[in-house]
């Protein structure tokens, strides 16, 4: 039950002969020294990257038993856990097949599998007027092929010290991450290499006063990012490598603090070899930093980092749609939910497939809606496929007619928190490094991480949400942001009325997003959400939902 977070409290870096503390609030400490004659400094190794470490299924609290589903049979989590598990393992086939930049990646078999597989399940639930549609890439995409991340081993590191391949290494992309910003530079070449072997330089959390003198020109700056609430929400994670580099770094190492040693895709740095480290892999680099500063050879420390790209021309994602017709064709409801997928991707996003499905085959075997009900699987956001913008092209018709529209967003997810107590008592435990660490602990509840977003949010869509989350038990923040991203964004644009549940937790862009982390009594609990918060809209509408829109 008990699984460790790397360094979550502390890692020391010492600069000449005194040690400072690294992370804010930590109290200056000096590493404790090595053995002599020991390779790498007496630190143990880090291991190969690793998926989820904790184990969901041993706990004491059981999940907190969601509202039951005897009227709607098809909204029964057990049942959606098991479209997660099939459309997780098309990601797992990515893997297998040698593809290290793995998962359900427009462009790829793997999300063409994933769309098709969700078809078949819209066949089954009676759906009607299903069109499988070619979405061209909106400009060249840029994925790496092959990388390696390599500390090299020198005899004044201990005996012995020879380099070390940090395995949870995955590099960060060659464009921000976006539905909409495909690479424009039409004169790349189909493979790109990028390689770098430079020494360090440890900049903290990269705040200010992190970075305060330090001179990064040349050097692998290198990055530590917490994992709560989550690296979706690191400004540093998101932006700061870039602007390292702007500022003359050679590269930049993010080391995100969680459980396990995690592959984390994130960020990005354009031209230059940029890295995502896991937790042990990044724990193991900051202990090399310190024992190399205690011992005077910190010049010496060296990272060789190489990558290969590949830039694509003219590859394509899919957009599927189907319909449950109402009784009233002159308006109507969206659900969407996006396909692609960085890793095994069972929270984000085969939890919404799973509820798009569950929900598909509850209205197309009986619950009628009075509205035409669309079901809509996007292209996605993780490769330039524009997210819904070929809906929008493609069915003109639908979102000036729109009475609402869900987009089903990373919704399944079970709480993690890091717990105060360890195995032996109150407080930290100890890392293999020597380092104070606080461990992970699954929860009996939905993950916390819940943003609803919508726009334009009227008095009848906040009224609606409250009333859908009393029934349903569903908890989130208590105000709602206005706002309209990924695949909610073109459709609003276009004139729909819509809202997402963005629910991101610590395991986002993570090798740890497994179908372990996700919980039948949350995919339960939020399908029923969402129903109660469509048969509430089809009663109504457009110009009843929209009054008051600005």
């Amino acid at each position: 039950m008990w699984r460790r977070i790397a360094g979550v409290a502390a890692a020391w870096l010492v600069v000449a002969a005194a040690s400072a503390a690294l992370a804010a609030g930590a109290a200056p400490e000096t590493p404790p020294p090595a053995p002599a004659a020991a390779a790498w400094f007496g630190l143990p190794l880090p291991g190969p990257a690793t998926e989820q470490t904790i184990d969901f299924s041993q706990v004491d609290l059981p999940m907190i038993v969601a509202p039951a589903v005897a009227d709607a049979p098809e909204l029964e989590g057990r049942k959606m856990l098991r479209y997660v598990e099939d459309v997780a393992a098309f990601s797992y086939a990515s893997r297998a097949a040698g593809e290290r930049s793995w998962g359900r990646l427009a462009g790829t078999p793997w999300a063409e599998h994933t769309v098709d597989y969700v078809a078949e399940e819209f066949r089954k639930a009676g759906l009607v007027d299903i069109v499988k549609s070619e979405v061209p890439f909106l400009g060249i995409d840029r994925t790496a092929s092959d990388w390696h991340v390599t500390l090299l081993g020198l005899p004044e590191f201990g005996p012995g010290s020879t380099n070390v391949e940090l395995r949870s290494a995955f590099p960060m992309g060659q464009r921000p991450e976006g539905p909409g910003l495909p690479a424009k530079d039409e004169t790349l070449p189909p493979v790109t290499t990028l390689a770098v072997t430079a020494p360090l330089v440890y900049v903290g959390a990269g705040t200010p006063a992190d970075l305060a003198g330090k001179n990064v020109s040349g050097k692998i700056a290198v990055l530590r990012v917490e994992p709560a609430p989550a690296i979706f929400y690191s400004n540093a994670a998101r932006v700061l490598p870039q602007q390292l580099i702007n500022a003359g770094a050679a590269s930049v190492i993010e080391i995100y603090a969680a459980p396990g040693n995690l592959q984390v895709h994130f960020g990005s740095c354009v031209d230059a070899p940029c890295f995502m480290l896991g937790g042990e892999d990044g724990e193991f680099l900051m202990m090399a930093i310190a024992r190399a500063a205690a011992a005077n050879v910190l010049e010496k420390l060296q990272l060789s980092l190489s990558q290969t790209i590949v830039n694509s021309r003219g590859l394509h994602g899919y957009l599927l749609v189907g319909k449950v017709p109402g009784n009233n064709h002159a308006e109507n409801l969206i659900l969407s939910a996006h396909s692609d997928a960085w890793f095994a991707g069972a929270n984000d996003n085969a939890s919404g497939l799973a509820a798009l499905i569950a929900l598909a085959k509850h209205y197309g075997r009986g619950h009628r809606p009075l509205h035409d009900l669309y079901f809509v699987v996007s292209p996605g956001h993780h490769s330039p496929t524009g997210a819904t913008q070929s809906l929008v092209k493609l069915y003109p018709q639908l979102c000036p007619a729109n009475i609402f529209t869900i987009n089903l967003e990373h919704i399944g997810g079970q709480g993690a928190y890091p717990s105060t107590f360890n195995p032996k008592g109150m407080g930290p435990s100890t890392s293999r490094y020597g380092n104070a660490e606080f461990l992970y602990e699954p929860v009996n509840w939905d993950s916390p991480g819940r943003e609803i977003m919508g726009a334009p949010l009227t008095a009848t869509v906040k009224s609606a949400l409250a009333e859908a989350a009393q029934h349903a038990q569903f908890t989130g923040p208590s105000r709602i942001a206005t706002g309209a991203i990924a695949e909610l964004g073109p459709v609003v644009a276009a004139g729909a009325t819509g809202v997402q549940d963005v629910e991101v937790n610590i395991w986002y862009h993570t090798s740890g997003d497994t179908v372990a982390t996700v919980a039948a009594q949350t995919l339960q609990r939020v399908a029923i959400f969402y129903r109660e918060l469509l048969d509430h809209m089809d009663h109504l509408s457009r110009a009843a939902v929209r009054a008051g829109a600005q």
